[in-house]
């Protein structure tokens, strides 16, 4: 079922997009789903014997960036505004499904839980979070059997937690829990939108404060 030669041109494609704004001088190509931003990193070793595309995809690869870390580094240089403390409600109680793609390949550990909790959100430690959900690219179309005893143990180990909703950072990963689950399922990033737009509309409806009068 393998298509390597297919799998490359779609490589050279893809850099042959970006490569214009390679060269105008963009400083990343960030990535929302962590499954395609691990394959993106591998570009330099895939076409490493390519003559015309090995020095092109040494590049491409090195501004490959996954989006957590690049919400990460705007927050640890202040860039990113205050989110002001929620209630610690039921409702904000979340299970963090780290994708394999994240946890694994691109070895980015701890790093959406922070953004979460900045979000105002309470991550649940759930058990054998290193384990794959079951997703895995091609793996549940091909393996679909075993694809769901993975998804059915995981769920398991998530649903001990008790979460009012299930996080991830794939989108093959959302989708394939989103068919089993019996509560939401949705990608980190949409929920930091939401609660950065929440204080953006918090601070305009806020009564300026008027200096006083003395004297």
């Amino acid at each position: 079922m393998a298509a390597p030669a297919e799998a490359r041109e779609l490589m050279r494609r893809n850099i042959d997009a970006c490569w214009p704004r390679i060269e105008a001088g963009v400083e990343a190509i960030v990535i929302t789903a962590s499954g395609c931003a691990a394959h993106l990193r591998d570009y330099a070793d895939l076409l490493r014997d390519d003559p015309a595309y090995s020095d092109k995809a040494r590049r491409f690869a090195a501004l490959t960036r996954d989006i957590a870390e690049v919400v990460t580094a705007e927050l640890e240089a202040g860039r990113l505004p205050v989110i002001p403390p929620r209630p610690r409600t039921p409702d904000r109680r979340v299970a963090w499904q780290a994708p394999c793609s994240l946890q694994h390949a691109q070895g980015l550990k701890g790093v959406v839980d922070r953004l979460l909790k900045y979000a105002g959100y309470t991550p649940t430690p759930i058990a054998y979070p290193f384990l794959c959900c079951g997703a895995a690219g091609s793996y549940s179309i091909l393996q679909p059997e075993m694809a769901r005893d993975l998804r059915a143990a995981k769920l398991e180990t998530i649903m001990a937690t008790r979460p009012k909703m299930i996080v991830t950072a794939n989108i093959g990963c959302l989708h394939h829990l989103a068919e089993a689950a019996t509560i939401p399922v949705r990608h980190w990033i949409d929920l930091l939108d939401e609660a950065l737009a929440e204080t953006e509309r918090q601070a305009v409806s806020a009564p300026a404060l008027t200096p006083s009068r003395q004297g």
